[in-house]
């Protein structure tokens, strides 16, 4: 989750048009409500994944069934992000941000858990 955030707030700087040189970047001031929230966002999306079985042995699954479950898993956390996300009124959500995120979160976890299952039924 936190490259796919990285990911995606990227192209959404660059897609923007304004850069940030790297010495702007480190000179950004960040609040620590800032890191509160997204270590709620972490959390929140660590239990998301956790109900949705992401977490459990799926040997048995089929790739097919492996990655429409995470695709699923991952959706309903970009929900959730999305909705918290205007609720605080974030402005660098936007509809761009979301997908980005949502296609980084689903390649990133669907592909993790289909080599996971192959490297364990390597063993």
């Amino acid at each position: 989750m936190v490259l796919s955030f990285g990911l995606a707030t990227i192209l959404h700087i660059l897609r923007e048009g304004g850069g940030v040189s790297p010495a702007g970047f480190l000179s950004i001031r960040v609040k620590l409500s800032n890191f509160v929230v997204f270590a709620f966002f972490l959390l929140m999306w660590h239990l998301i994944l956790s109900l949705s079985g992401q977490y459990q042995s799926q040997r048995l699954a089929t790739k097919r069934s492996l990655v429409v479950d995470a695709i699923k898993a991952t959706t309903l956390a970009t929900l959730f992000l999305t909705a918290v996300m205007a609720a605080l009124r974030i402005t660098m959500v936007t509809p761009d941000f979301i997908l980005a995120f949502w296609i980084f979160t689903s390649v990133f976890v669907a592909g993790g858990r289909v080599r996971s299952e192959e490297h364990t039924s390597e063993l």
